[in-house]
């Protein structure tokens, strides 16, 4: 595609098309035979490894990303396939969002060749990176910093692998800042409890209202190895459980033979009883929901965002007021942001911590999180610092993305 089309493409081509995704790598197919052909491959998937810093776009080994470097021009965009982002709904709203990288594509697949080639060049690449195939200096260029080889780069053990969707960051430190009534703890049981949302086997959760039945039911359900899915049906059915005397009773007669869970729950009411993150297993997929724990003590909650990381830790923090977080510890932390209703004092710091370099004015991100709010008391605005302006960073709720570039093109014409 010539890059005078390029805008064009992005905002007005392939405005329908029905996406279907690997669960274990994230790659996606535009018809489900696709996507049953490559989930029978005898080779198995495999995570990126290392990443374009022009586009974005993952690959497994260091040599599929250096074949890549050298024809990408940072759009992400391929000749072998489309983009991502199609469609247009609504004022700068983006609806189809489906990407961690900028504009990652969906392989046509037209034949068995086509997905042999792309698998070449795709995040799944199985090839090992050779010292024949690549100069020392072109591989000094494959690390972020230029002129410093990966020689000095620690490789992490990757046999913990968490699934999480590719909507939300790899590693998460998030914050949910809203009022009473607006739909925190809803937003947080979906992300919970709704399949391929957050892949996690042990939780822990801190707060002063443990007390409401969402919890209690939580609480019940993990202890007596429930899945999660188990626990989103309960929360669906919850007149038939009422009717066989509420949802406690119904957990505690499921026979254990039909426990499918596996997940390590522990609830606190006191901050300062949380565990330190280095007395967690790495070796575990760790999540941390802090939940209104404003007026305790914060070092606990500092820790986890400053050292949570290494220790495999996830963490979301609720609360009803984004002014009064430990700035340099959380708030400058935090990689993930999910904003209800927000007055002007709130708003100002999030536009001069998140935004104010993105090239947007305040007036045009106050008017983005006023028409995301007004449409429904429920909306939240979604800030992903992981992903780039045009492309995922700004949405309404976690799936529309919002994209600056699209406001100022309606503007201009």
């Amino acid at each position: 595609m010539f890059k005078s089309n390029l805008l064009s493409h992005l905002l007005f081509g392939n405005q329908s098309i029905n996406m279907y995704s690997c669960n274990k790598c994230g790659k996606y197919f535009e018809s489900e035979r696709y996507l049953e052909r490559h989930n029978n491959r005898q080779t198995p998937c495999k995570l990126p490894t290392d990443f374009c810093s022009d586009c974005n776009k993952g690959f497994a080994s260091a040599k599929s990303l250096w074949r890549h470097r050298k024809i990408c021009s940072g759009t992400g965009i391929s000749r072998k396939g489309i983009c991502r982002i199609n469609g247009i709904e609504g004022c700068g709203l983006l609806p189809t969002t489906l990407s961690n990288s900028k504009c990652l594509k969906i392989d046509e697949e037209s034949n068995d060749d086509d997905e042999e080639d792309d698998d070449k060049d795709s995040y799944e690449d199985q090839s090992e990176y050779s010292d024949e195939d690549v100069s020392e200096e072109e591989k000094s260029k494959d690390v972020g910093i230029p002129n410093i080889p990966n020689t000095f780069v620690w490789k992490v053990d990757e046999s913990v692998k968490k699934a999480h969707s590719f909507l939300l960051p790899r590693d998460i430190r998030g914050i949910i800042v809203g009022k009473s009534g607006f739909g925190k703890t809803t937003l947080l049981n979906y992300i919970l409890l709704e399949p391929n949302i957050l892949d996690y086997d042990t939780l822990i959760v801190c707060g002063n209202s443990l007390h409401q039945p969402e919890y209690k039911i939580m609480n019940a359900a993990f202890a007596k190895n429930l899945s999660k899915e188990q626990i989103k049906t309960i929360f669906e059915h919850q007149n038939e459980a009422m009717e066989e005397g509420g949802p406690e009773n119904v957990i505690e007669n499921v026979r254990d033979d039909k426990c499918k869970g596996n997940i390590n729950a522990q609830f606190y009411t006191d901050v300062s009883k949380i565990p330190d993150p280095v007395e967690h297993d790495a070796a575990r997929k760790n999540l941390l929901i802090l939940d209104d724990i404003m007026l305790g003590p914060q070092n606990k909650a500092e820790a986890y965002y400053t050292r949570g990381r290494h220790n495999n830790f996830d963490v979301f923090y609720i609360t009803q007021s984004y002014f009064r977080l430990p700035r340099q510890t959380v708030r400058e932390n935090a990689n993930l942001f999910m904003f209800f209703l927000q007055d002007k004092k709130n708003l100002t710091h999030i536009y001069n911590d998140h935004c104010a370099s993105d090239g947007i004015s305040y007036e045009t991100f106050c008017k983005f999180c006023s028409n995301v709010w007004n449409e429904n008391k429920h909306n939240f605005v979604t800030i992903d610092i992981t992903q780039p302006v045009d492309c995922g960073k700004y949405r309404k709720n976690l799936s529309e993305f919002w994209s600056p570039l699209y406001d100022k093109v309606m503007q201009d014409n």
